[in-house]
């Protein structure tokens, strides 16, 4: 048995690449929490940055998701 029949048997890729893209949102908020309670910005700045960090991550869990939802049927 070669390595690619392996993975393929007994890793799911598509939950290690949905518990990954779960992380990565877990870590961009965490960082968020983080950059909006020590920051001595004003508020919309905060909110603005943070958007601009989270945004890219939230649609990438979403599309993530789709395809962990689509693949299963």
């Amino acid at each position: 048995m070669n390595v690619i029949d392996y993975v393929s048997k007994y890793i799911p890729t598509r939950t290690v690449v949905l518990g990954t893209a779960i992380w990565m949102t877990w870590a961009v908020s965490d960082w968020a929490m983080w950059f909006a309670t020590g920051n001595s910005r004003n508020g919309m700045e905060i909110a603005a940055i943070i958007a601009a960090v989270t945004a890219p991550i939230c649609a990438f869990g979403g599309y993530i998701f789709k395809a962990f939802v689509e693949s299963k049927q």
